[in-house]
């Protein structure tokens, strides 16, 4: 495998590893030791934390690290601090985060040992801590020494990077698929792009991106969708600009008052985001099991509020790219007991689970986040 660090030297048109400025090195990875700081500590999401290099021109290696500290910061913790002789302090978060950011790089980034330990050390002198430079160096020599071979499929390492209440709650809804969604999560999400048939067809996109010199493919399931090999910068992609595709995200609805009444309405709720937690694996490190609670409140409020808005006969579809019941099948199901107005219509589809109100997709499952669909229709 080509370390990303290589390739993106590669891509930058730099010079040979052994003739890189230092200080060039250690800019981009003491770069993606702020960001990890900033979603572990400050409790800021990874994207926002990643703004202040948005035109670095080694932004995508910067990023590449970043992402891969955080996604397996919680197992890495653990591993920081068995191979501690004593625990750091707490204003040395930025410690703990170049040590996991350097496991990362020697776990599963699979870059060059040297490479992954020297550059790491180095961080310290921009963290302003140099007086650390022989404890960072001593724990990283002792971690590729006594370290067993990295298996990222492992679910024991899966379920040891995801914060014990999550692991529960998955065990508890999913124990049959639990250890596979946990190994999902920790995989890169392909970055998947939504083709605007009002403006062109998916083969006429397709082909477009080849021509432009972008891998894509078809989505099996999702008629509309195209999934790229690799991510690429939007500005890239021929016919964004124009509205030809997008980059679908959630989004949550807003004031209802006064809006008419409509036959077909599209709930894609606020919901915990833990179905796509490989594409931001911050999310292992923000959300508490007590969010859970409040945001299902949340949708609860914004059914209600829309159900009103429903004219007879109309049907709604409640989506969340979410994995837990308590926001999925639980909301709906209690939904309808409330609801003498409101029946559950089947997805006619051949993939996903049949959750008999609703139907839900794990992660990784046809290469996809994990989503939940629930289509009701009104009655009287």
């Amino acid at each position: 495998m080509t370390a990303p660090a290589e390739s993106s030297r590669r891509r930058r048109g730099g010079a040979a590893p052994g003739r890189r400025s230092s200080v060039a090195v250690v800019s981009e990875r003491a770069l993606a030791v702020q960001a990890v700081v900033a979603v572990v500590r400050d409790g800021r999401n990874l994207d926002t934390a990643l703004t202040p290099v948005a035109r670095h021109p080694a932004r995508g290696f910067i990023h590449a690290l970043a992402f891969e500290a955080v996604r397996w910061y919680p197992y890495y913790r653990q591993v920081v601090r068995q191979l501690l002789d004593r625990p750091l302090k707490a204003k040395d978060v930025d410690l703990e985060a170049a040590l996991v950011l350097g496991m990362a790089q020697l776990g599963p980034m699979g870059m060059a040992a040297h490479a992954a330990l020297n550059e790491t050390v180095a961080v310290t002198e921009a963290l302003g801590k140099a007086w650390a430079r022989g404890m960072v160096n001593a724990v990283l020599r002792r971690f590729t020494r006594e370290s067993d071979v990295w298996h990222a499929d492992d679910p024991a390492t899966a379920r040891r990077s995801h914060p014990d209440w999550m692991v529960t709650q998955w065990q508890r809804d999913w124990p049959a698929q639990a250890d596979a969604m946990l190994v999902a999560n920790n995989c890169p999400g392909p970055m998947t792009l939504r083709v605007n048939r009002l403006r062109t067809t998916r083969a006429a996109a397709l082909h477009r991106l080849r021509d432009a010199g972008i891998a894509a493919q078809a989505h099996p399931i999702a008629l509309d969708a195209v999934q790229l090999a690799q991510p690429q910068a939007v500005e890239r992609l021929p016919g964004f600009e124009q509205g030809d595709l997008s980059v679908q995200d959630a989004a949550a609805p807003a004031n209802l008052a006064g809006l008419p009444l409509f036959d077909r309405i599209l709930l894609d709720a606020p919901c915990s985001a833990v179905g796509v937690i490989r594409r931001h694996p911050d999310i292992k490190l923000l959300r508490r099991e007590s969010d859970v609670a409040a945001v299902a409140q949340r949708q609860a409020a914004l059914l209600r509020a829309l159900w009103c808005r429903l004219a007879v006969g109309g049907e709604l579809l409640y989506v969340t790219c979410s994995t837990f019941k308590q926001e999925n099948e639980a909301q709906i199901r209690a939904f309808l007991t409330h609801r003498p107005d409101a029946r559950s219509l089947p997805i006619a589809v051949d993939w996903g689970w049949d959750r008999q109100v609703g139907r839900q997709l794990l992660p990784g499952e046809a290469d996809m986040d994990g989503f939940f669909y629930a289509r009701l229709v009104k009655c009287r």
